[in-house]
This record gives C-alpha cells, sequence and structure tokens, in this order.
C-alpha cells in the first residue's frame, strides 16, 4: 500500500500490486505435512501450512483489493515465475507480449520474496524520459520493487500513524471488491466438519466479489469447526453457502450477515429510479 499511495501521488498509472511468496505452492499443505519444517523454524505448524496452501497470501491480496479495488486477474492469480527484472515484461497485456489479461491486478509472484513490488507505467514523454535515464528500463513499464517484508516488526508504524495522524495503513476502498473462499484442499464427505485456516479441510483462493456473489462462495474468514458440510465435496472445488450449515452460530457469522445486508441496502438505494 505504501508503494501504491507514492505511485498514485506522483501521477503513474499503477498497473499491478503484487508481492513475492515465500514458499512454493502446495495446495495440499495441512499441519502433519509442515510439521517437519515448522519445528526447525520455531514456527506453528497450522500457520506455516496456511503459508505453504497460499492461503495467506490470497488474503494478502485481497486486502490489497479491497484496498484499491485492483482485481485478480484470474481466480487465485497466475502466480508467475520470475525475478524483478522480468516483472515488466510480464505484466504487459497478452496482445502486447506479456502474460496477463487485464490492468489494475493483484498477482503473487514465486522468485522475488520476501519483497512486494508496484508495477507502473505512464503515457508522459517526459517521464518515460526520466524514468529510462534513471536506469529503471525501457518502459513502458517499470517495477518499484521493496525487498523486505518485516512483518509484524512494522506494526508499531501503523500504530503510530493511526493514533497520531488518524491514518489507517490500509483500509477498504469502496466496499468489497474481492473475497479470499474456502476451496476443498481434499475430497469432503456429507457431514464432515470443515476445520480451519491452515487445516486438513480447505484452502482459500481470491476471487472478485462479483464471483464470489455468483458462486455464493464461502468465504475463508468463516470456516470454523461448527461448519458441516451438507453434501460431498471434491478436491479443488469451491464450498458454497449452500453446501454447509452452522451448527453453532459465531460471531463473526453475525457481523458478516451484518456486512452484507449493509452493502445491500447501499446498492439498492444506488439503483437509479425512472420517474
Amino acid at each position: 500500500m505504501e508503494l501504491y499511495d507514492f505511485a498514485d501521488a506522483l501521477g503513474f498509472e499503477v498497473v499491478a500490486l503484487g508481492k513475492g511468496k515465500n514458499n512454493p505452492l502446495n495446495l495440499a499443505a495441512n499441519p502433519d505435512s509442515a510439521a517437519e519444517e515448522a519445528a526447525r523454524k520455531g514456527a506453528s505448524a497450522k500457520m506455516l501450512a496456511s503459508f505453504q496452501d497460499g492461503t495467506k497470501t490470497m488474503v494478502e491480496m485481497t486486502a490489497v483489493a479491497n484496498a484499491t479495488g485492483f482485481l485478480p486477474d484470474k481466480p487465485g492469480m497466475n502466480g508467475f515465475v520470475s525475478d524483478v527484472k522480468g516483472l515488466p515484461e510480464i505484466f504487459k497485456l497478452k496482445e502486447d507480449g506479456g502474460q496477463v489479461s487485464n490492468k489494475k491486478i493483484v498477482e503473487y509472484i514465486n522468485g522475488v520474496a520476501p519483497g512486494v513490488f508496484a508495477i507502473v507505467a505512464s503515457e508522459k514523454e517526459e517521464v518515460n524520459h526520466e524514468m529510462q535515464y534513471l536506469s529503471m528500463g525501457e518502459g513502458p513499464n517499470y517495477v518499484l520493487y521493496r525487498p523486505y517484508h518485516l512483518t509484524s516488526l512494522e506494526t508499531p508504524i501503523s500504530i503510530a500513524r493511526a493514533f497520531i495522524y488518524n491514518e489507517a495503513t490500509i483500509a477498504p476502498w469502496k466496499g468489497l471488491q474481492a473475497e479470499t473462499v474456502a476451496v476443498a484442499k481434499t475430497d469432503l464427505e456429507e457431514g464432515q466438519f470443515l476445520d480451519s485456516i491452515g487445516g486438513f479441510t480447505v484452502y482459500g483462493s481470491i476471487l472478485s466479489a462479483t464471483e464470489a456473489k455468483e458462486k455464493n462462495a464461502l468465504p475463508m474468514g468463516l470456516v470454523d469447526r461448527n461448519v458441516q458440510l451438507k453434501r460431498s465435496i471434491k478436491k479443488g472445488q469451491i464450498i458454497s453457502y449452500d453446501d454447509v450449515v452452522q451448527t453453532k452460530e459465531s460471531t463473526i457469522w453475525r457481523l458478516r450477515r451484518m456486512q452484507d445486508d449493509t452493502f445491500a441496502v447501499k446498492e439498492e438505494k444506488a439503483i437509479p429510479v425512472k420517474v
């Protein structure tokens, strides 16, 4: 978000926002498969599994999407492999020789971890001249790259900005733009209970909010041990609200229902009425 705010304030067109993925994607990762590496790192096996199966990356980029209006180029994003120098070419549109179908997208890259990046461009001749003079590449895309991500160590800065300046580091933009939804990690049986993020039953995948609504997809954040399957679900299938029953209502489900009801009222009021 800091890179986005910086580029946007300078007048660049921001083409894409992304992060490097630290762990190779393993959609089947679970606390058992992650246990040995977690022990070596002194980390929680469940937490590490949520990194490996991509859920953490999907949640992070969903937060960025909701703060900017940027969307995944496709469900789950592309997950390209590249070094930093290769990023500008990747984020050209396919018709221009690149690998993406859209601009203003969120993405993750295998090969640039642990950094974060913004792909920027400009139609102004003088800006392109200056970027080339500054050895930022030949254009039309340029990469702004931050080669580190200090996680919780950076939190005090956000706290200070919120307290002193009443500024959020990252906050929703104009309602829900994207959603991390639950996908079956393995074949699941009717009557089975889901577990949680980084568990054995589901992983998260990012969808646009429009597609998530069309599929009636179950948000990953609502998955807990009180959620039971009403029917069998195949591995790789998105789980919908229609597929589950909540055996004990939780606070987060009530809050999400309130949020959805609020959005529905706003959308209804936004519909123009012909008299």
